[in-house]
């Protein structure tokens, strides 16, 4: 049986296995460190095997809200940026956001439709045409007011900057005053998400990746 790292026969050397592949214990170390991994946590970035200390060193992300090191679960968006769970919070109740969101015009997020600590009474009407709201989906607007999914989507859903549909839920991109659904945030002239990359605006009302800009 041959190493699958260094390519030698193990023998009787002290061994291990990892799917398919066998490897001397001395030959299967970190990519940074040269740390053996035997019995040890590690991580594999782009193939490349390291051991805790050097992802939290040299590759765990910075949260974008307490800006300390991104060590287990996260919450990355589609734009690249990663927070801890407990830092990806809503702007009005400032609970974790697990699900659907929505991002307001100042970039904070917030629970979509509603704050899951929302509910809605016999009392509670919409806004704009006064349905009572018990039972029926609603979206709560910055203001406080509660409409009804209906008249949300007619008279407050910002639309998309590209396809011209509300946005409803999920993330979105800002760019200038123009909303994107997280879908259509996409370079015209090579079809690449956008979100994470450098972008350009060309002909003054055109967003595309840098490399597709023109000189």
């Amino acid at each position: 049986m041959s190493c699958a790292a260094c390519g030698r026969e193990i023998g009787t050397e002290p061994k291990l296995s990892v799917g398919e592949d066998a490897f001397h214990a001395a030959c299967f170390t970190c990519g940074e460190c040269q740390r053996e991994l035997a019995g040890v946590s590690y991580y594999t970035i782009e193939g490349q095997r390291v051991c805790k200390d050097c992802y939290s060193d040299k590759f765990a992300p910075d949260c974008v809200v307490c800006h300390s090191k991104i060590i287990g679960q996260s919450t990355k968006l589609g734009d690249g940026r990663s927070f801890h769970p407990s830092c990806f919070t809503c702007g009005t109740c400032h609970g974790p956001i697990v699900s659907s969101f929505r991002t307001d015009e100042s970039g904070l997020f917030h629970h979509t439709p509603n704050c899951e600590s929302a509910g809605s009474t016999d009392d509670d009407k919409c806004a704009d045409c006064e349905r009572q709201l018990v039972n029926v989906k609603y979206f709560t607007l910055d203001s406080g007011d509660k409409v009804c999914g209906d008249c949300y989507q007619e008279k407050h859903a910002t639309p998309c900057y590209k396809c011209s549909k509300p946005i409803l839920e999920g993330q979105s991109h800002i760019v200038k005053d123009w909303k994107f659904h997280a879908e259509c945030f996409k370079c015209p002239n090579c079809d690449k998400y956008l979100g994470g990359r450098k972008i350009k605006l060309q002909g003054g009302d055109t967003v595309v990746c840098f490399s597709c800009s023109e000189p």
